[in-house]
């Protein structure tokens, strides 16, 4: 009887790893492909909503270029070193061209501000309201605030911010309000063309005027919406043009949920027209949105702009309050209007209280 021998297994392991080399090399060329396709899209920013979109994730198109550009490298491809190394750079020049930011100084500030888009559907009001009890500002914008939190916001508030100005919305995404520990001054409804209302007010601070407007333009997730957000941009960047060329002593802090990175292009056109400045010190690498801690997976649209009148001492991000952004504080300090004037700073309330409870 013949013995039957078993038929031996493969083991060209040389063979197997060349053929998961080919697969990665195919899966690389491809995601190559489409990351050029899409850095290309940027250049269209300025006039296609989807093209916006994809211009406000360049610091996350950077990040995978720079991993492109080294698996290239690895896997021997040096047109499609070439072409990642070419998209760096494009990605770079808009980093360097980006909205110049306030000049940063040390010591307190004269003034804080919060800015905080708590979402419309988001009924976790005592999260809220301990947000902004354990990080407290002179000045809280409050974005897509109905009717029902406005009311908890005031009563919880009373003490601290008795000054408000709110245009609340039960039905839509853009009602506003505003709180400040420090009188407001000619409050105005800025209602624009078929955009959301803005409110804006005066404030004294150590004896100068600071105009203060808050405002949230529509979110550009189609053409027509594209078009709203940016003609509400432009309508407010050409009344603070205005306010600052009838009042030039008047210094203007704007915040809000702009909709947009200081990576699109439409941000260069708002500072162009209106001449704020970020007040920022990490040149938007900190997350507000998607509430993710990491700017790895979220986008820097909520915004505090100055005029130079200001200095910025800090800027940070809360924590997570149930909403799909997280709020930003800022501390700011005027710059001496003249040459032999020495600001002390010190004279916004809850810094003062924040370092009396650390000490």
């Amino acid at each position: 009887m013949r013995e039957t021998q078993p038929i031996p297994l493969s083991t060209d392991r040389g063979a197997d790893w060349k053929t998961l080399a080919n697969c990665l090399t195919v899966v690389f060329r491809v995601a190559a492909v489409l990351l050029a396709v899409v850095g290309c899209l940027t250049l269209l920013a300025d006039q296609f909503w989807l093209a916006d979109l994809v211009a406000n994730l360049r610091l996350q198109l950077t990040i995978a270029g720079v991993v492109g550009l080294a698996a290239a490298i690895w896997l021997r491809h040096p047109i499609q070193a070439t072409v990642q190394l070419l998209l760096l750079i494009m990605h770079f020049t808009w980093f360097v061209q980006a909205v110049p930011t306030a000049p940063q100084t040390n010591g307190p500030p004269d003034i804080s501000v919060m800015t905080v888009n708590v979402w419309l559907m988001n009924s976790q009001y005592d999260r809220i309201v301990s947000v902004v009890r354990n990080q407290p500002a002179d000045v809280i914008a409050v974005l897509e605030i109905c009717n029902e939190l406005l009311q908890r916001l005031r009563s919880e508030l009373a003490e601290s911010h008795p000054y408000v100005f709110a245009r609340p919305q039960n039905d839509g995404n853009f009602g506003i309000a505003v709180f400040s520990c420090l009188p407001l001054h000619d409050p105005e409804v800025i209602s624009l063309r078929g955009s959301s209302p803005s409110l804006t007010a005066k404030i004294r601070i150590r004896g100068r005027l600071c105009r203060f407007v808050a405002t949230h333009p529509i979110s550009p997730m189609s053409r027509r919406n594209f078009e709203l957000r940016n003609r509400h941009l432009q309508e407010i960047a050409d009344l603070i043009q205005a306010w600052r060329s009838a009042e030039p002593d008047t210094a203007v802090v704007l915040t809000g949920d702009l909709n947009l990175t200081p990576w699109s292009p439409h941000f260069a056109v708002f500072h162009e027209t209106c001449g704020l400045l970020q007040a920022t010190d990490q040149f938007g690498l900190k997350s507000t949105w998607y509430a993710a801690p990491s700017f790895l997976f979220g986008l820097s649209i909520d915004h505090c702009l100055v005029t130079p009148h200001f200095q910025c001492v800090y800027h940070s991000v809360g924590p997570d309050l149930g909403s799909d952004h997280r709020p930003i504080t800022v501390g700011l300090r005027f710059i001496p209007s003249r040459t032999n004037e020495v600001n002390t700073g010190g004279v916004s309330r809850y810094y003062s209280r924040s370092m009396d409870a650390g000490a």
